[in-house]
């Protein structure tokens, strides 16, 4: 393969993984489309997790700069191979000391930058992916088709670098080709276990729907709105989900414009891929000790992007807490309280009786009915159905 389909190669599969990182980094800003995968346990999960964070940097938008690097080079690299003079025959050497390709001025360091930028993009893209089957038990198949990409530009890369001016004798070729062909079966085999792996559905937790049903609402749970409505909405989140954070918002609205009708109850349920999902809610109920659990909830949401921060950790809630007003010496204590700890953990028990496993999600109680709803769109649908069985 000469040096101009090799590089037009690499400029292509540049081009694709700029795509791919490009749509990736505009979900992030722009949270509210969809990219057509599964909200939980898929994109959802990877995406919203702390290992899709460089502080406050999303991974896409670094994977985005590193192919756009990429392409620039190569488009260099291009200049220099389009201008480069033909090869003359070396009547001093003999056939075996020729270079089999022209030396081009240049040439080499361009080579040895895209080899280390897709090198790097290799082991960093195969790293997610181990975390996201391995921890989060999640796909994202934007995120693994750009991992495909940089490996394919990585071996045009290898082949440009270490390659160059070299002429393989059969030997070589074989030995690469068994190696090839080792990866290959390695691969093969590998894949249908990854597959099976994560098609398999994780084990549920074990559902009390009686439990539930009884422990919906705690004594400890923060109710707001009119305590004579018949209907009262109850949210399980996520403080550090952003579809919660979206959500939000929204329901805080629906319930205002309904305050005859529906009362509003915040149970929580940070999940295992938020860093913070858990120290943020233990600082909610730290802030409701001082009666401002709606206020830290609202100012949570407000800085949800921060909690993926290096330097954002515990100590961290004080601040917004004397933003609001709160008394810093009894938050911080109250922090620490294992009281308000329990609160937490016996939520998230709750929803294991529930059979409650993304966020957010809405039960709406009316007497001894209750109904579950998987996500807001879900629970909206049902609100705006008039001829819903709640509302008879």
């Amino acid at each position: 393969m000469t040096k101009k389909a090799s590089n037009i190669i690499t400029i292509a599969l540049a081009l694709v993984g700029a795509g791919i990182t490009s749509l990736l980094t505009y979900k992030h800003f722009v949270p509210e489309i969809s990219l057509g995968c599964s909200a939980s346990g898929g994109c959802g999960s990877v995406l919203s997790s702390y290992y899709s964070h460089v502080g406050p940097i999303p991974t896409s938008l670094i994977g985005l700069g590193m192919y756009l690097t990429i392409i620039g080079i190569c488009l260099a690299r291009h200049k220099r191979i389009k201008s480069a003079p033909s090869p003359l025959a070396a009547a001093d050497m003999d056939d075996a000391e020729a270079p089999a390709q022209p030396i081009i001025p240049g040439l080499t360091p361009l080579n040895r930058l895209v080899w280390g930028l897709a090198t790097l993009g290799v082991l960093v893209s195969w790293t997610l992916q181990y975390i996201s089957i391995s921890m989060l038990h999640s796909l994202c198949p934007y995120c693994l088709s750009s991992a495909i990409t940089i490996t394919l530009l990585f071996l045009f890369a290898s082949k440009d670098f270490w390659l160059e001016r070299r002429t393989l004798d059969s030997e070589q070729k074989l030995v690469i080709g068994v190696i090839g062909a080792v990866m290959l079966c390695g691969i093969l085999v590998y894949l249908p276990k990854v597959a099976e792996f994560l098609t398999t559905p994780l084990p549920k937790p074990k559902e009390n729907p009686e439990a539930f049903a009884k422990n919906v609402i705690r004594p400890t749970t923060h109710i707001k709105g009119d305590p004579k409505a018949p209907l009262t909405l109850v949210e399980f989140a996520d403080l550090q989900c952003d579809s919660c954070k979206r959500g939000y918002p929204k329901i805080e609205a629906f319930i205002k414009s309904h305050p005859k009708q529906f009362r509003y109850a915040f149970r929580h349920c940070p999940l295992s891929i938020h860093r913070m999902g858990f120290a943020a809610a233990v600082a909610a109920e730290a802030a409701g000790k001082q009666g401002k659990f709606w206020e830290m909830v609202s100012a949570l949401f407000l800085r949800q992007e921060l909690f993926n921060a290096p330097m954002f950790n515990e100590s961290s809630f004080t601040d917004i807490a004397k933003e609001l007003g709160l008394d810093a010496n009894q938050f911080e204590a109250d922090l620490k309280s294992n009281e308000i700890k329990d609160i937490v953990v016996e939520s998230s028990e709750d929803t294991k009786d529930g059979g409650i496993t993304a966020t957010p999600s809405f039960v709406v109680i009316k007497g001894s009915q209750l109904w579950k709803f998987n996500g807001a769109e879900k629970l909206f649908t049902a609100l705006e159905d008039k001829t819903h069985e709640m509302y008879r």
